[in-house]
C-alpha cells in the first residue's frame, strides 16, 4: 500500500511538473526565471523575473519578425510557403543583428534566376559540384549576420586559405546571395558597392572561392572565383554564427 501511494505522488508531482513545464513554454518562460525565488525581498524578487520576462519576451518577439521577414521572401520571389517557426534558432554574437533561414531546394542557379527578373547578375564560371560548409539539404537552418553594407572582418585582405585555416566561419555562396537579395527587397540597393565579399565558406571543384560584389559591369550582382592562396586587398569574408 505504501509503494502504491509513494508511485501514486510521484506521478502526480510529475504531471503538476508538465502542467507548469508546459504553461511555460506556451507563454516563453524560462527556468531561469525561477531562480530567483529563493531571494528574500520579494519586491526584488518580482522585479527581477519582471526584467528577465520582458528581455526574453522582446528577444522572442524580434526573432519571431525576423522569421516572418524570411517565409515573405521565400513566398514573394521563389512561390514557396514555408512555416519557419519551429527552426532551431543559434546563438547570437556581438556585431551579428540580423536573422537569416536558409531553406531546402533553394540551388545557386534558381537564386540567379529569380534574382534575373529583378536586376543584372553577372555570373562568371560553373556552379555545379560547389562544396559548402553547410547546406539546407534536409531541413531549414538559422544563422545569424551582420545587416552591414559592407564586409566588416579583422581578415580583410586574406586569402581564402588562410581564412579556412584560421576558424571563421565564414558564409556561403548561397548565403550571401540570399542575404543580398533580401537587402535589396528590403532597401533596393545592394551589398559590397566599395569591397568585395570573399564566399569562404563555399569551394568549386578546383578548390576556387566564389567573390561577390556589385559589379561595375553588372550594376547589381557580380560573381567571380579567386584561387586559395590568392589575397585581394578589397575583399572580406562575412562572419556568422550558426
Amino acid at each position: 500500500m505504501k509503494k502504491f501511494n509513494y508511485f501514486s505522488s510521484f506521478f502526480a508531482a510529475l504531471a503538476v511538473f508538465f502542467k507548469i513545464y508546459k504553461v511555460m513554454r506556451e507563454n516563453g518562460l524560462s527556468f531561469l526565471m525561477l531562480t530567483h525565488i529563493k531571494e528574500v525581498d520579494a519586491e526584488k524578487k518580482v522585479k527581477k523575473i519582471i526584467a528577465i520576462f520582458q528581455e526574453e519576451a522582446i528577444s522572442r518577439s524580434a526573432i519571431k519578425k525576423e522569421i516572418r521577414c524570411c517565409e515573405y521572401f521565400y513566398q514573394e520571389y521563389f512561390k514557396r510557403k514555408v512555416n519557419l517557426s519551429s527552426v532551431k534558432i543559434p546563438v547570437q554574437k556581438p556585431g551579428m543583428d540580423r536573422l537569416y533561414i536558409m531553406i531546402p531546394g533553394i540551388s545557386v542557379e534558381k537564386i540567379f534566376s529569380a534574382e534575373s527578373e529583378h536586376f543584372t547578375v553577372d555570373a562568371v564560371g560553373s556552379f555545379s559540384g560547389l562544396r559548402d560548409d553547410r547546406d539546407a539539404i534536409r531541413e531549414p537552418y538559422a544563422w545569424w549576420g551582420s545587416d552591414s553594407s559592407e564586409p566588416n572582418s579583422n581578415y580583410q585582405g586574406k586569402s581564402g586559405k588562410t581564412i579556412r585555416e584560421s576558424g571563421v566561419t565564414a558564409q556561403t555562396l548561397k548565403e550571401r546571395l540570399i542575404q543580398g537579395f533580401m537587402y535589396w527587397d528590403e532597401t533596393r540597393d545592394f551589398l559590397d558597392k566599395r569591397n568585395t565579399t570573399l564566399c569562404a565558406g563555399t569551394q568549386n571543384e578546383a578548390g576556387e572561392f566564389p567573390t561577390v560584389d556589385f559589379g561595375s559591369n553588372a550594376k547589381g550582382v557580380c560573381i567571380n572565383w579567386v584561387k586559395p592562396g590568392i589575397a585581394q586587398p578589397n575583399s572580406a569574408p562575412r562572419e556568422i554564427a550558426c
